[in-house]
């Protein structure tokens, strides 16, 4: 007959909270990192000419082709050689880092930078505003719909992430 008496076990002990204390700090501070310096990349795109700036975008979009499963053992060789895996910080850091910037996340930050009006940055340059000033205060904020977006797309698929 039906019983809850597995979740009250679960509940109960206390290892179950802390993993997912774990889980969601990890995914709280990966979401976060996309979601800044994936908008950083992609606005630098989009929005600055320089020479190599195709080459780059096709570097960052050709790693979306290598499957993830064949980076392991290189992220497990670093890690160690860095020697993460000695604390407890080491250890967390050592999940996130292979997370902390992503390819789609660069693309899709470039798409929606590439639909701003430039005359309007371009405003924000002569009133003597700094480059990280628009990025930040003008350019951040009209991105929200495609920040949200990202920060779903990333909490879910960190969540999710077994390894």
């Amino acid at each position: 007959h039906p019983t809850l008496q597995n979740y009250v076990t679960v509940l109960s002990d206390g290892r179950f909270l802390r993993w997912f204390a774990n889980s969601f700090g990890i995914a709280v501070a990966v979401t976060l990192s996309n979601v800044f310096f994936d908008s950083l990349v992609g606005y630098t795109l989009a929005k600055f000419r320089f020479r190599g700036r195709y080459l780059v975008f096709i570097a960052i979009l050709s790693t979306l082709m290598i499957p993830t499963e064949m980076l392991v053992i290189p992220w497990f060789v670093g890690i160690t050689d860095l020697k993460l895996l000695t604390s407890v910080p080491g250890a967390y850091f050592a999940i996130m880092f292979p997370g902390l910037i992503s390819a789609f996340g660069v693309f899709l930050m470039k798409q929606f930078f590439e639909s701003l009006p430039t005359d309007l940055l371009e405003a924000a340059r002569i009133d003597g505003m700094g480059e990280f000033g628009i990025f930040w205060k003008i350019a951040l904020p009209l991105v929200k719909p495609a920040l949200a977006s990202l920060a779903i797309f990333t909490f879910l698929g960190n969540w999710n992430a077994f390894l």
